[in-house]
Order: C-alpha cells, then sequence, then structure tokens
C-alpha cells in the first residue's frame, strides 16, 4: 500500500494485490527454451499450505509441461512421496502448521539423500535452513516470486541429465 497524503489536499492510497488466476485465467509465463521449466517432461511436487501460492505454483509448472502433484502439508506431502515414484523436484514451503518444510526434508532425506528440494519461503531463514541451502540438491527461493525466479532456481538446482526423462 503506498499512501501519497498533502496537507489540506487529502490522501491517496493506492493498493496492489498479486496476480489472481480465479476464473480459469492463464498465467503467461514467457520463458527461454534452454530453461529448467521449459524442459519436458518433468515431475514435482508443490508443498504450500495457502491455497493460492500453491494453485498458482502448479500452474506455472503445468503450462509448461510438468506434471504436477500437490500437497497443502507435510503428512500429506510425506504420503504423496511414498506413493510417487521419480519426482525431479520438491518445491516445499517453510513454513507451515503441523510439520514445518525442514522437518519434512528430514523425513524426505531419510527416505532418498538425492531426492531435489526447492525450499519456498516469504520469511527470513532460519539458521537451520541457511545449513542446508547450497547443499547439493538443495536451493531456496524467496516469496513473492515470478515464473522466471522460479526457473532460474530449478536451472540451478536440476541437472539437465533428466531433460528427457520420460514421465511415467
Amino acid at each position: 500500500i503506498d499512501v501519497v497524503s498533502q496537507p489540506g489536499k487529502g490522501a491517496e492510497f493506492c493498493t496492489y494485490l498479486p496476480l489472481s488466476l480465479e476464473g480459469g485465467a492463464k498465467a503467461d509465463i514467457p520463458l527461454g527454451q534452454d530453461s529448467a521449466l521449459s524442459r519436458s517432461p518433468r515431475r514435482s511436487l508443490v508443498v504450500e499450505d495457502e491455497d493460492a501460492v500453491r494453485r498458482v505454483t502448479c500452474q506455472m509448472l503445468e503450462q509448461v509441461g510438468h506434471q504436477v502433484i500437490s500437497a497443502s502439508g507435510g503428512r500429506e506431502a510425506l504420503e504423496l512421496f511414498d506413493c510417487s515414484a521419480d519426482l525431479d523436484v520438491i518445491l516445499l514451503d517453510v513454513v507451515m502448521p503441523g510439520m514445518s518444510g525442514v522437518e519434512v526434508f528430514l523425513e524426505i532425506r531419510k527416505r532418498n539423500p538425492q531426492q531435489p528440494i526447492l525450499f519456498v519461503t516469504g520469511h527470513d531463514p532460519t539458521t537451520r535452513l541457511r545449513d542446508f541451502e547450497g547443499s547439493p540438491g538443495v536451493g531456496l527461493l524467496r516469496k513473492p516470486y515470478t515464473s522466471q525466479d522460479l526457473a532460474r532456481k530449478l536451472d540451478e538446482l536440476l541437472p539437465e541429465s533428466t531433460d528427457t526423462a520420460p514421465i511415467s
């Protein structure tokens, strides 16, 4: 919210809201051909407790050919992870009710130490999260993010060798 006020002239309030994709609108995602988002096929698990953020992130990935499954919390994410073979990446919200993203990360790494994880957060990363950042197969993306930000992080995180891995 921006406010401009002058004595005797009143005030002007400008409110900027995030883009909503409700009602069937599609996100416009101009990406380069060499972007990780434009490499298909990919299998992604999006774990996000905020419905709107989860839907938009899934749409960003689906529009470029990703097969996406999603979970609204940590326990559901672990159940889906256990049932889903060959996930290329897990986008994992850090702050969630119930199980935190770090707790989910630690459980996933017990099951598959090589699983690429992209932490997503709108909060300042904790010291514990900073310990994981920069580790092989771990990235950090701050909210709010654009499709280009997401593509850039996926480019950093995912090896090119999975570009042509079939979706099963």
